[in-house]
């Protein structure tokens, strides 16, 4: 079981190996990918920084039916 970095509850892994980066599924945030780079950054982020950037991805790169990629420039 993997740990939403958003809200810190459980989450499944999703889509091992099928970018750069990791998948969650989390039960209040829906299914996301997260890009290797933001991980590699030393900043912490809060809560309202991930949603936000959550939000954005969507609208900038959700499409047929994919789940967002959240990228450091989300943020």
């Amino acid at each position: 079981m993997a740990t939403c970095p958003i809200c810190k509850g459980p989450a499944e892994q999703i889509d091992e190996d099928k970018f750069d980066g990791m998948g969650f599924d989390c039960q209040a945030h829906g299914k996301f990918w997260v890009a290797d780079s933001v991980f590699g950054e030393l900043k912490q982020r809060t809560r309202e920084q991930w949603e936000k950037a959550l939000t954005i991805a969507a609208a900038r790169r959700a499409k047929d039916g994919q789940p967002p990629l959240i990228m450091t420039y989300d943020f």
